[in-house]
């Protein structure tokens, strides 16, 4: 679903840190049930949406993470033309800033401006 949804690449979901993530992202919103749709709705939302962000470690910080589909979304709505949005270079950039992972973690979204 999170392929579907256009939050991660099909290759993106090989990387074990991915699914890592994801994972722990729908668990966190099961408390103990079975896996549902409500769950997994939830953990989509929490990954996209700022303020439904999750607690996932023994911190108890929450984090969300913003993913590639979401920076060529702001992209667009800041005015960038076709020619700026240049793909390759723009994945090949976000896989380094987001050490491979291709999701990036935040805490609150000051973070996304630096």
């Amino acid at each position: 679903i999170f392929v579907d949804c256009g939050i991660v690449s099909q290759e993106e979901m090989q990387n074990p840190q991915v699914q890592f993530i994801l994972i722990a992202m729908v668990d966190a919103h099961l408390n103990g049930c079975d896996p549902n749709p409500r769950a997994l709705i939830q953990a989509v939302r929490s990954l996209i949406l700022p303020d439904e962000k999750m607690a996932l470690d023994v911190s108890g910080e929450p984090k969300a993470y913003f993913c590639f589909a979401t920076l060529v979304a702001v992209l667009k709505d800041l005015g960038w033309s076709k020619d700026e949005l240049q793909r390759e270079y723009l994945m090949k950039t976000w896989r380094d800033v987001t050490e491979g992972v291709c999701l990036f973690e935040y805490g609150n979204t000051h973070e996304l401006a630096t």
